[in-house]
This record gives C-alpha cells, structure tokens and sequence, in this order.
C-alpha cells in the first residue's frame, strides 16, 4: 500500500478485478500497467499486458520488456499466450537472443495452442531471421 495525500490507497494490482480491467484501458501510464500485470486476476494481468503490446506503445521499454519475459511463467494459459504475442509483435532486436530463448520455452508449454503458435515462430525465425510474425 501507498500513502497518498495522507490517504491510505491502494496499489493499481490490488483493486477489485472490474476496477483493475477498467485501469488497464484508461491509463496510459506504463508503471500502473506493469503493477497491474501482477494482478491476482489472469484475465486483468491479460489485458494490462495486452494494453502494453509493442504495436500500441511503439516504445522500447526497459522495464516493460522486463516484465513480459518475468511473465513467461505464468500459471494462466491465456496469459502465456499473450506474453507470447507481445513477444512476435514489435519486439525489438536487441533483444533477440531473449525472444529466441522465451520461443524455446513455448515450444515445450504445456498448451498446444500456444506450442503451435511459439512452432510457428520458431520456424519463421530458423527460415527468415524473423519471429515478429504477429
């Protein structure tokens, strides 16, 4: 928690799930985004990560890009496939090795939905060089 004005308020990962999911569209703040990715709701740390994909920020972020590949790991199936699409939609080069390596995990999860898609960016990447495929 945070003081605030001398106000107890809460952090943007501790509200209610509807309040959370109604931030996640209304802010533009990268840090309360991020918070928000830590959310105890999948489908509120789903949408903060869709908010951030890379086709909208158009901003190489170092503590955004941090936090999608601490995310790689989550424990919500459609959360995982998010992380993956943000990963093969605008990732930038540098960080390539990272992308290539988080693919690899994919290529192992346990979803088939999200083993196809990490598949099919790992072909594209052997044959092209290329895994923004989204």
């Amino acid at each position: 928690m945070t003081f605030f004005d001398n106000e107890l308020t809460l952090k943007p990962s501790q509200l209610g799930a509807n309040d959370a999911l109604r931030l996640c569209t209304d802010t533009t703040d990268i840090d309360i985004i991020i918070d928000l990715t830590r959310h105890s709701s999948p489908q509120v740390r789903q949408r903060a990560l869709r908010e951030m994909c890379p086709c909208r920020v158009q901003k190489d972020i170092t503590a955004f890009w941090n936090r999608v590949f601490e995310m790689l790991q989550d424990t919500d199936e459609n959360v995982r496939y998010q992380v993956l699409h943000t990963l093969c939609d605008g990732s930038p080069v540098h960080l390539e090795n990272e992308i290539a390596e988080a693919l690899d995990v994919f290529n192992r999860d346990p979803s088939p939905k999200i083993r196809r898609q990490a598949h099919r960016a790992l072909a594209s990447y052997m044959r092209t060089g290329k895994w923004n495929i989204l």
